[in-house]
């Protein structure tokens, strides 16, 4: 059996995700075989660049759900500059104050964070990292809500930028969440991807 789908994301809180490479034409049997092997799960998310193709994720027990974007900045022809050399040890965010500061942390082979902590070395806002060959992707970006508006998201993708020079970076994010595409656009990332996303319950068509 071909296998149609690549699962992106992890298994978490039950809830499983697929970015679909199906032709139009192999949809039908790309969507029985997802089902066939995760409609167990209480959720499943399915991505597609396809259009026009609801009709046969309806048949499968999928809804419509949110468009997203993929993002892209191309940092292939830059270099590396201080977050490269100081990650580690972390470098304040503000100038002339050691506190807050940002560092990077490896998690494991192919995956790293990226936490911003307070005096009190509590993480008040961080990313996650994880590498593919020259391919970066950036994902569940968190400021902590006493501390927003105040700059943290952005220092945190700039020092994201400086650290993967000679990289390419994606990111993924719901059309609906304004302020993050916003915030990205700014970071002068672009939307490559526009991809629709269809849900379906462990109840299927009985949604």
């Amino acid at each position: 059996m071909k296998k149609f789908f690549e699962q992106w994301e992890k298994e978490r809180e039950g809830l499983v995700e697929f970015s679909l490479n199906a032709d139009e034409k192999e949809l039908d049997e790309a969507l029985a075989k997802v089902v066939e092997e995760f409609g167990h799960m209480p959720e499943v998310i399915c991505y597609t660049s396809l259009k026009g193709c609801g009709e046969c994720f309806f048949r499968h027990g999928f809804l419509k759900d949110i468009t997203h974007y993929v993002l892209e900045y191309d940092a292939t022809a830059e270099e590396p500059g201080e977050f490269f050399e100081a990650f580690e040890m972390g470098i304040p965010v503000n100038a002339g104050s050691e506190y807050p500061k940002i560092y990077f942390d490896e998690e494991d082979e192919d995956t790293e964070c990226v936490r911003i902590v307070n005096a009190e070395e509590e993480i008040i806002a961080e990313c996650v990292l994880s590498f593919d060959n020259e391919t970066v992707c950036l994902s569940e970006v968190f400021v902590d809500e006493a501390y927003r508006r105040q700059g943290l998201a952005t220092r945190l993708i700039q020092a994201v930028k400086d650290y993967c020079a000679g990289m390419k970076l994606l990111l993924h994010v719901s059309s609906d969440n304004e302020g993050a595409v916003a915030l990205y656009e700014k970071c002068e990332f672009r939307v490559e991807e526009e991809l629709l996303s269809y849900k379906r319950s462990e109840t299927g068509a009985d949604l």
